[in-house]
């Protein structure tokens, strides 16, 4: 089955149990008070509307690489991962100021229209003081999931202590990130850049679900090669995500194209186009890089990036990336599967994408 369609499959069957998990609280949630109901029913909303779900595919595919037999309580850790990375995304769209998400309003976005519908309020703080608390609700929810997904106490007491490193290491992740945005870009270096990511996208999106899943499983045996791959395939998403980022197209993924440029973001598309060009171009970029820049000079700045020969730079070393993960998985001292066929696939698609 192409890896398209077996994403769907996954997806719908997943979502059935994430719609599921998420009613059930939400009447839970009503016994307390309704505004608890009320901002369970606004994340589900959120988080129903959109997502690939490779993360809990992640986690089921590492638990049947090492064994694991219970297709329903992985699903439900599935859940935990998913809403883990909700509330990620959450303070992400905060903190860069993103009003768009899945095609609609972000939870900041969607309290300040509350808070303006209800007590005639416009205060952006408002707004994205609820977005924070909404952030922080879906973690809950996340940890809830996890707890009630019925595999042994023990084995949840080690997913809590892997999540709780993940969520230390995108902490760090996200503030070298942050840090260098306000960098000016004359000063900006790669190796944060590539550090910060690592922290992130190579270890929350890509080996935090896989090592999950292998921890449920309580077969460790393959961590070395899943690990390998993790990082490699990690940094390229990433690397995918940036060019998204300047070159996607909103209607398909859901953001806002050139929003890494307004927010200052030093990724490494515009470091080493810095580096390339000429005097006049780099002032130009100077005085476009954390600006509120206009469609005009996002297309002068797209162009800069192709002239340079950037793009196609970062486009061959996310394939590299993944070539060296794939490669890892040649390792692995198990029967290949359809797990490790999905591994390879994921790996491909992920720097193909579009969205």
């Amino acid at each position: 089955m192409p890896l398209e369609e077996e994403l769907d499959r996954f997806k719908a069957k997943f979502d059935r149990q994430l719609e599921i998990f998420l009613i059930d609280k939400i009447n839970q949630h009503r016994q307390v008070d309704p505004v608890l109901a009320d901002m369970t029913k606004r994340v589900a909303k959120r988080v129903l509307r959109g997502g690939k779900r490779i993360r809990p595919l992640l986690i089921k595919l590492a638990y049947d690489l090492a064994g694991g037999k219970d297709s329903e309580k992985i699903i439900k850790a599935g859940i935990a991962i998913e809403l883990l990375h909700q509330y990620l995304l959450t303070h992400d769209d905060i903190i860069d100021r993103d009003q768009i998400r899945y095609g609609g309003d972000t939870l900041e976005v969607d309290y300040h229209k509350l808070f303006q519908k209800k007590f005639n309020k416009t205060d952006p703080h408002l707004g994205l003081s609820l977005g924070i608390i909404a952030g922080d609700h879906l973690h809950t929810l996340a940890l809830d999931a996890l707890t009630e997904s019925g595999f042994p106490a023990e084995s949840i007491i080690k997913a809590v202590n892997w999540l709780n490193q993940i969520l230390y290491d995108t902490v760090a992740g996200f503030q070298i990130t942050y840090f260098q945005n306000h960098l000016p870009i004359a000063k900006a270096e790669e190796t944060d850049y590539l550090k910060g990511i690592l922290l992130v996208s190579g270890r929350y999106t890509i080996e935090a679900p896989l090592m999950l899943g292998l921890i449920l499983a309580d077969n460790t045996s393959i961590k070395s090669a899943l690990h390998h791959y993790s990082q490699n395939v990690g940094l390229g998403f990433q690397m995918q995500d940036d060019i998204l980022g300047l070159f996607g197209n909103t209607k398909t993924t859901g953001k806002p194209v050139g929003n890494d440029i307004r927010e200052g973001k030093k990724t490494l598309l515009l470091v080493k186009t810095y580096k390339r060009v000429n005097s006049e171009e780099k002032k130009f970029l100077q005085k476009c890089v954390g600006k509120n820049i206009t469609q005009i000079q996002l297309r002068q700045i797209q162009h800069l990036v192709k002239k340079s020969g950037t793009l196609k730079e970062c486009q061959n070393l996310a394939k590299d990336y993944v070539k060296k993960g794939k490669r890892a998985l040649f390792t692995l001292k198990v029967t290949p599967s359809q797990a490790t066929t999905l591994l390879t696939d994921i790996a491909d698609f992920l720097i193909t994408r579009s969205k």
